[in-house]
């Protein structure tokens, strides 16, 4: 009796430890957007996650309620669209589409995901469905802001 109840007990032991080992699972919106994003896109580890999101947060103030403060961001812009954003983007710095950005969701536990700029604006719908306000940020030049509400605005690092 003694011997099964040390059997299974090890036989949980090596359950629990398996489970451990599998990968986190983020729901099936973040999977499609994965999918969507396509060939590239790269899934950031926790730690590099959490340095993303501390650099954003360094780089740009924050309100109380998770948003960039924009009053505090001195070049900032408003667009209407995201075409209208992709035309400011690559105005300003070139041909940014093939550049590699990060996409950062306010919400959830989301890892960063390191893609280029065009696979995000041809998913983009994939992209915003996986949490409310999502952010795209080009760590030396910008960030985007696509929040809950529609508002696109991109703000730039002061130079």
């Amino acid at each position: 009796m003694e011997d099964r109840r040390n059997r299974r007990w090890k036989l949980e032991q090596v359950l629990e430890k398996q489970k451990l080992r599998q990968e986190k699972v983020y729901g099936q919106l973040f999977e499609e957007c994965i999918v969507a994003l396509g060939d590239g896109t790269r899934i950031l580890s926790n730690e590099m996650s959490e340095n993303v999101y501390d650099l954003l947060q360094n780089l740009y103030p924050f309100t109380s309620w998770s948003s960039i403060d924009w009053e505090k961001v001195r070049f900032k812009r408003v667009v209407d669209d995201v075409a209208e954003m992709e035309h400011f983007l690559n105005k300003q710095y070139g041909q940014v589409n093939a550049e590699d950005v990060f996409v950062i969701w306010s919400y959830g536990d989301f890892p960063v995901v390191q893609t280029r700029l065009h696979k995000i604006v041809d998913s983009l719908e994939d992209v915003l469905a996986v949490s409310s306000d999502t952010y795209v940020l080009f760590p030396s030049k910008f960030v985007v802001e696509f929040h809950h509400e529609g508002k696109i605005t991109i703000g730039q690092i002061a130079e």
